[in-house]
């Protein structure tokens, strides 16, 4: 296993005044904002950049992981163009490739040195959240605003985790997509499937369409990072 240490600079969450006050947490809009995205996030993702990622695997992995590195590097640079046509990212892959880390560490720059408004939300997470508006007598378009306004919306897992989405949560999927298309909001999403004839079958050809519309493709292609503690030492 091989870690990438070579780090861009990015702005601190504490502040850099050489008063008295110099240890205080940083109360700036963006490092705020950070903060907030995070702590939905969970603990286990706040220290997520795209240098941190582990290298693992075989050389051949590697060599992959270090092109999709390169790339989302990129990217970091290329987001306020991205952010003018509306171009969404697409990262597609096995469970525990990594997809969820560089789309948080994506944030991040997205957060941090841009200043966009970004919403996470899981896949199960999306569809329970619009079961319960139904059960406390909130109205749909409550919910799908919440989705809708973000200047990045980024979706962990729209896939359900077997079978297909309900018509029902097809479309309401579909309606957050195609508005968010529209508007020229990019949606970011991560994909736990081999490829997208798979991600076509079970979330729908007009879904799948509508988030691939100008929008960068990158296939994270090796084995899960995941291990057992004891092998994780080894």
């Amino acid at each position: 296993m091989e870690n990438q240490n070579e780090a861009k600079p990015e702005p601190s969450t504490t502040s850099n005044s050489n008063s008295s006050h110099s240890n205080e947490p940083c109360r700036c809009v963006r490092c705020v904002d950070l903060k907030r995205f995070l702590a939905a996030r969970g603990r286990r993702y706040h220290d997520c950049r795209i240098t941190s990622f582990k290298f693992h695997g075989n050389k051949e992995e590697m060599a992959r992981q270090r092109r999709v590195v390169k790339r989302l590097s990129t990217f970091t640079d290329d987001m306020p163009a991205a952010m003018e046509t509306g171009g969404g990212l697409l990262l597609s892959g096995p469970v525990g490739t990594g997809k969820d880390h560089f789309l948080v560490a994506l944030a991040r720059v997205a957060i941090c040195r841009y200043g966009y408004s970004v919403r996470w939300i899981s896949g199960m997470d999306l569809c329970g959240a619009f079961r319960d508006q139904i059960t406390i007598g909130a109205t749909e378009r409550e919910e799908l605003a919440k989705y809708r306004t973000p200047d990045i919306l980024i979706i962990s897992d729209p896939l359900p985790i077997w079978g297909s989405l309900t018509e029902y949560q097809a479309g309401v999927l579909y309606r957050i997509i195609d508005y968010r298309v529209n508007n020229l909001r990019p949606t970011w999403c991560s994909f736990n499937c081999t490829g997208e004839p798979e991600a076509v079958k079970r979330l729908g050809a007009a879904t799948v369409d509508r988030l691939r519309d100008g929008a960068v493709t990158i296939a994270c292609d090796w084995p899960s990072y995941r291990k057992p503690q004891n092998e994780k030492s080894e």
